[in-house]
């Protein structure tokens, strides 16, 4: 067995169940308002490198599709299925849950392997990411860039309906996120704008924040608009905001992500959906629909933990852009940002190789 991943949250064939990790929600007393979150001007310029552009344009359409997804995989040892995927699709990154590791002293070979496997066919190294509190690591493993790992499904930035704090939150994340940038590992800070005021947990099924969007600014958004500049990864929520739309996820929302994200707060990093099963939840679509829908929205990276759902996600962006039906610069562009976070990890992106077998004519 390996160690346990599940869901979470930078400047700069068997049948297997769901991700288990919930993310617990308070629902009572009146949130306390705390100071207003200051929207950050926009970028004077284009966070991405060009060089990282240029890359991502230059890899075959699969593999560029290919670097949208961090995925789990079954499997104990190097005969793991998903080896073989880094060597053709190329995913972007990899999540370690528990069935994946007996104990933490064999995560170091499954994670170097990884990049190895990766590297030694051409495609681009993975991320290797795992929760926070993965059974077995060693506490703030994301400060020292323990075992091989280089990205952190947490910590989370919400604040609590019932006596959170959300100045308190802020700087609790704000060390959190400075400690691991400097360890080289990228924290994924989760769930903007915010979710610590919904219903219920959106694993469980569709969740609402009824706060106004003022609201939002006094107390949820002042932990993300902290690290905006800092965090090289935020995870956007499942949950649908009144203030942004009553029924819609937030990260099915260019308003959310574009707009409030990139636009206001400043930030120019990796956009990760939250775990895929939970937009599945919300809108009863297919984990396939669900990932085209967010990536067109503004998502760079979509978080699938079930293995059983990861190649119908792949499979149906990958036709999307072929067919016209996702813009090609959209996944361009989301790829470019995940390759520039690779680059920031030292991580360092292959040569782009074409693949074996060529892909049918796209407008990729």
């Amino acid at each position: 067995m390996l160690l346990g991943a599940a869901s979470g949250l930078s400047a700069c064939g068997d049948e297997v169940p769901r991700a288990t990790q919930r993310h617990p929600v308070e629902r009572t007393a009146t949130p306390r308002p705390a100071r207003t979150a200051t929207p950050a001007p926009a970028p004077a310029r284009d966070p991405v490198p060009r060089a990282a552009r240029r890359r991502a344009a230059a890899l075959p359409l699969d593999q560029r599709v290919g670097q949208l997804f961090v995925v789990g995989f079954e499997g104990a040892d190097l005969q793991a299925s998903v080896f073989e995927e880094l060597r053709g699709r190329g995913w972007g990154g990899i999540v370690v849950a528990p069935d994946n590791a007996a104990t933490a002293a064999g995560l170091p070979v499954l994670a170097g392997e990884a990049v190895v496997t990766a590297r030694a066919a051409g495609r681009v190294p993975p991320l290797v990411a795992a929760d926070p509190q993965l059974p077995g690591l060693p506490a703030g493993w994301a400060e020292r860039r323990a075992l091989g790992l280089t990205l952190s499904l947490g910590p989370d930035a919400d604040v609590p309906i019932a006596g959170g704090d959300a100045e308190a939150t802020a700087r609790r994340v704000t060390r959190a996120v400075r400690r691991a940038r400097d360890a080289g590992v990228a924290v994924a800070v989760g769930h903007f704008p915010g979710q610590g005021a919904a219903s219920q947990d959106p694993l469980e099924g569709p969740a609402q924040v009824g706060l106004s969007l003022e609201d939002l600014r006094t107390r949820d958004l002042v932990p993300f608009a902290a690290v905006a500049r800092r965090a090289r990864v935020v995870v956007v929520s499942s949950a649908a905001f009144l203030a942004l739309d009553p029924v819609t996820p937030a990260a099915l929302l260019p308003r959310t992500v574009k707009d409030l994200l990139r636009g206001e707060l400043g930030f120019g990093g990796v956009a990760m959906s939250d775990d895929l099963a939970g937009l599945e939840a919300a809108t009863g679509d297919s984990a396939g629909v669900a990932a085209v829908a967010a990536i067109d929205a503004g998502i760079d990276v979509v978080h699938v933990p079930d293995p059983a759902a990861r190649d119908e996600a792949y499979r149906a962006v990958l036709a999307a852009v072929r067919e016209g039906r996702l813009a090609p610069a959209r996944v361009r562009d989301a790829a470019a940002r995940m390759l520039a976070l690779k680059d920031a990890l030292g991580l360092g992106a292959a040569a782009p190789t074409a693949p074996a077998a060529p892909p049918a004519p796209s407008p990729g």
